[in-house]
């Protein structure tokens, strides 16, 4: 079992300001101070969070790390906790929408730029970025994507192929039922964070955490002005995902062999399933190793090469 405690913070800050990007990064701090008391492994912030209601954010565009990185860094240090900052970047004169990555040293380990930004962020001089939002961490690995990427099944399925426990998706439209189909589908959590409403999605489509205009859950006024609506939850990422050819008989072994320290959680009729380790003693990676459990991507893999292999072998 490997417990994580997820705080997802829907910010919102002031509509009017006269020094956007001091106004945003004293919100942002606010914000993290009231995330101390729930004793977070990962924080999470909306898309654009450090420019967002700024009349231009591209003119205001931020280094990585910056001024703003290097203040969130003292208070992940202090707190302890991961927390994934998304914001306008600038880098050598190119411009990204980027969310940064500060570790619970305080360290930028790095950052993740939006590899599909809309065609209006393209006008206004965003450039795509090239490479998978993923990062290792003591809770597993982990992946982020931002807003518009969602729609995109090629980042899905490179994404869930490097196996993160949790992706996080910062973003500025709420996402609805493709948040859902991502997490069942490529079996994660999912943590939805726009400026209005926060979530965290399980690998099953189950809301765990949840706050909005709809929800009750802690909204607190900023004394920067603006509000943050803090969704937290403690998950369970000693998990994986399994179909259930070939994996039937093992799963059924596995509780037996461990009674009361797995859960097994069955998606609807997809056949895929979700083990969970709920044991200090035992982890996922032991069972599988134990009872020779081939995981998801690695029975779409041998598939596909069988398939291929069946073709070569007929002529075709």
């Amino acid at each position: 079992m490997r417990k994580t405690r997820v705080l997802s913070i829907a910010l919102e800050p002031p509509a009017e300001a006269t020094d956007r990007l001091e106004r945003n990064r004293n919100a942002i701090i606010e914000a993290l101070e009231l995330a101390e008391g729930y004793d977070p492994d990962f924080v999470c912030f909306p898309e654009y969070c450090l420019q967002y209601a700024s009349d231009a954010p591209f003119e205001i565009a931020e280094p990585i790390p910056g001024p703003t990185t290097d203040l969130v860094g003292e208070y992940a240090d202090r707190i302890g906790t991961a927390v994934l900052v998304p914001m306008i970047e600038e880098d050598a004169g190119s411009i990204y929408n980027a969310t940064a990555f500060v570790g619970a040293d305080g360290s930028v380990r790095g950052a993740y730029r939006k590899q599909r930004p809309t065609v209006s962020e393209l006008e206004g001089g965003v450039i795509p970025g090239e490479s998978l939002g993923l990062f290792d961490t003591s809770h597993g690995r982990i992946g982020t994507i931002t807003c518009f990427d969602v729609n995109f099944d090629r980042i899905g399925t490179s994404l869930a192929r490097e196996r993160p426990k949790i992706v996080f998706f910062p973003s500025l439209f709420p996402g609805g039922d493709l948040l859902t189909a991502w997490a069942r589908h490529y079996g994660t959590y999912v943590v939805k964070c726009t400026p209005t409403a926060a979530a965290t999605i399980s690998p099953t489509g189950a809301f765990v955490g949840e706050n909005d205009d709809y929800n009750i859950g802690l909204t607190s006024d900023l004394e920067s002005g603006g509000t943050a609506r803090l969704s937290f939850a403690e998950i369970n990422t000693d998990f994986e995902q399994y179909h259930l050819d070939f994996n039937t008989e093992a799963l059924r072994d596995i509780q037996r062999t461990y009674p009361g320290e797995t859960e097994v959680h069955k998606a609807s009729e997809e056949a895929w399933v979700i083990l969970k380790s709920i044991s200090p003693k035992v982890s996922i990676e032991d069972m599988e190793s134990e009872f020779g459990l081939e995981n998801r991507w690695a029975y779409l893999d041998r598939s596909i090469a069988e398939c291929e292999a069946s073709l070569e072998e007929h002529g075709s």
